[in-house]
């Protein structure tokens, strides 16, 4: 996919571009969005601790979605 190197991120693919509403491409070199579907055990998704909304267990951080 690529690599991190010297505070940089090279990928070995173009990357699709964000669109707003009107359809234009936006130019943003600081978003990276990372997607992947769940797959045990690779990948395990977990619902956020109800009191204090952070992740259960000894996991990577995660995000909270607001709805």
């Amino acid at each position: 996919m690529g690599k991190w190197e010297n505070q940089s991120l090279t990928l070995k693919y173009p990357v699709w571009p964000r669109f707003n509403s009107f359809g234009d491409a936006e130019t943003d070199d600081n978003h990276l969005t990372i997607v992947t579907l769940e797959e045990k055990p690779f990948v395990i998704v977990e619902n956020v601790e109800r009191l204090t909304g952070t992740c259960m267990r000894n996991s990577v951080p995660c995000r909270k979605h607001i709805k």
